[in-house]
Order: C-alpha cells, then sequence, then structure tokens
C-alpha cells in the first residue's frame, strides 16, 4: 500500500539545515550511499538491499536526504496496517558528519509520518549490540518494549522499539 506524504512539507518542517534538503526515494539513490553497518554487512552477504528497500518503499513511504547533492540517507515507514507503521533507515557515513541535524530531521520526520500516515503506533527494530543505534532511538523518542531473540538473519537478538 503505497502512500505519499507532501515533500514540501518535509522541506519545510524539517527545516534545511548545513545543506540538507528532502525528495522521494528512488531507488538509484542507494547507488550512491556509502555506508559499513554491521546490519547491512549481515544484510548484503544474500540479499540484494536495493530491492529490499525499493520493495519496503512500496509498503509505505520513503524519502532521501540529500546533503549538497548527494543521497546521505534513505528513511521510510513500511505500513504494516491502519495505524501502524515501522520505521526504517539507512545512513551514508557522511550523515555522522552532521548528527545533530540528522536527528532533528529524524524527530521532524517521526512526527510528521506519525501525523500524515495517521500512525498510532511507530515501531523500528535495532540491534542490541548497536548501542549507538539505541541512543539514537531513544533521542528520536522510541521506548523499547522487547528484546526480539535470534531476529536477524545473523541471528542477533534486536530491540523492538515503539514511539506512540
Amino acid at each position: 500500500m503505497r502512500v505519499s506524504l507532501p515533500y514540501d512539507l518535509l522541506n519545510e518542517e524539517m527545516h534545511r539545515r548545513k545543506g540538507v534538503y528532502y525528495l522521494p526515494f528512488a531507488p538509484e539513490h542507494f547507488d550512491h550511499l556509502d555506508f559499513d553497518h554491521k546490519e547491512i554487512s549481515v544484510l548484503s552477504k544474500g540479499y540484494d538491499i536495493k530491492s529490499m528497500i525499493a520493495n519496503q518503499a512500496e509498503l509505505g513511504t520513503a524519502f532521501t536526504a540529500f546533503r549538497y547533492g548527494r543521497p546521505i540517507a534513505i528513511v521510510g515507514v513500511v505500513i504494516i496496517w491502519n495505524g501502524v507503521g515501522e520505521m526504517w533507515s539507512i545512513f551514508d557515513n557522511q550523515a555522522r558528519d552532521i548528527p545533530t541535524t540528522m536527528l532533528r530531521a529524524a524527530i521532524d520526520f517521526s512526527d510528521i509520518a506519525m501525523r500524515y500516515l495517521h500512525l498510532h503506533r511507530l515501531q523500528i527494530t535495532v540491534r542490541t549490540d548497536d548501542n549507538r543505534a539505541k541512543r539514537y532511538a531513544e533521542a528520536i523518542g522510541f521506548k523499547t518494549e522487547n528484546v526480539m531473540q535470534k531476529y536477524g538473519p545473523d541471528q542477533v537478538n534486536y530491540l523492538l522499539m515503539t514511539r506512540f
């Protein structure tokens, strides 16, 4: 169930900072990302990550954050059913250069997604061994709801984190 957010609103409400702006996701944006996440490297051993992301975007909505004309993050929400969405993201290493900007954008996007997609629950999954991602999720407003045993493709435990 593909849904759309008003991208002019994203750029208006998420405030362009440090050359960052937002456009609707296109699969070719993935080709320009430079990343070294554990989760992505595990998935890439047997899956076409670009296709997975494109499929997730088709099940909800997604956008790409650009900095000075280059993609630095892809973020989206998969609609699980009415009122419930799962947010996902992939960040380029360059996004780490502007952590405050990216944090503010994530908070703003979470608020916008919940409002415009009419969500009463937004959830994410975070590897239990990724303390930086856990702190980031908590700063966005997510709280740990549960530990999902052997959830990852490499049988690593994940946290189910929610925001209402």
